[in-house]
Formats: C-alpha cells, sequence, structure tokens
C-alpha cells in the first residue's frame, strides 16, 4: 500500500495529493475525494491551511481542476470520512508513511507544480506559452493516434469483409 502513497515537499512540508489518495481509497473520480475535502473543509483547515494548485485534467486539455496537497492529519481525517472498504488499510498506509518521512527514511517525490507569479507579465506569457505548446503538441499526437486508429479499422473492415464473402 505504500507504494501507492506518495509524499511530495509543498514549501519543505510532506503532503499528500488528493488523487493519489483517492486511487489508494479505490474511489474512481477525483470529484468523489474533492466532495469529501469541500464537505469537511473547516474542519481540515483546523490542521493547518489546505494547499490548492491549479491541476490540469490530462494531456489532451479539458477545464483546469483544482487539486488539494493534504498534510497528514488531513490526509488521515479525508481517509476516515470517506468510509470505502480500503481506508482502513490507507489510514494504516497513512501513518506508516509519514513516519518515515519523519524518521528521514523517505525522499519527497516531485514538489508540488509551482505556480507562476502573475503580478510579472513575463513570468505569466512565459507560463501561458508553455501550456500552450503543450496543448498544441496534444493536438497534434491525438490527430495521429486517430489517422492511425482509422487505418487500423479500414484494414480491419477489409479483412472482416474478406472473411465473410467466403
Amino acid at each position: 500500500m505504500n507504494a501507492l502513497i506518495t509524499v511530495s515537499a509543498v514549501e519543505g512540508e510532506p503532503r499528500v495529493l488528493d488523487t493519489d489518495l483517492a486511487a489508494a481509497l479505490g474511489l474512481e473520480r477525483h470529484r468523489d475525494i474533492r466532495a469529501v475535502i469541500h464537505d469537511n473543509r473547516a474542519e481540515l483547515e483546523g490542521f493547518g491551511s489546505l494547499r490548492v494548485v491549479t491541476a490540469n485534467p490530462g494531456p489532451l486539455g479539458g477545464r483546469p481542476g483544482k487539486a488539494f496537497y493534504l498534510n497528514e492529519e488531513q490526509a488521515l481525517l479525508v481517509a476516515m470520512f470517506s468510509r470505502t472498504e480500503r481506508a482502513k488499510e490507507v489510514r494504516a498506509a497513512l501513518v506508516r508513511v509519514f513516519a518515515a518521512w519523519r524518521k528521514g527514511e523517505l525522499v519527497a517525490a516531485n514538489p508540488a507544480p509551482a505556480l507562476p507569479n502573475f503580478a510579472n507579465p513575463a513570468e505569466a506569457a512565459r507560463a501561458w506559452a508553455a501550456e500552450y505548446e503543450q496543448k498544441q503538441l496534444a493536438q497534434a499526437q491525438l490527430i495521429e493516434v486517430q489517422a492511425e486508429s482509422a487505418a487500423k479499422s479500414a484494414v480491419i473492415g477489409k479483412c472482416s469483409h474478406v472473411l465473410i464473402d467466403m
């Protein structure tokens, strides 16, 4: 179970990404864990501020959402509130992972992505350009995959036609 729970350093503090926690808990949709977070926000914020970052839904784009980086107490509470079949196992794994972090036995995963300083027009423009280029690349890859898929479907269609005619 520890392999499913990745700790990231956010401003030097160990945190767990809400979507990683959702996967460990067996929640299929990101919005399920985010509903738990929103419903219990006041209690969660009693254990520290909720670190929120803008999350890109995937390589093909879509509407950006919010991702939450939860500290130890917040992650344990969310696991408790989720009431899934795996919750007990996940809580135990969280305790072990954060204890290992405190003992220096873990190295943090990639840190949370930093938001650009939107007060700096040059930095904001670079961030926009990088996002735009990433979206263009994803769209080009999608077109390539669609063309390849259409070609394979055409071949399969011809093969099945031959089989039917025999």
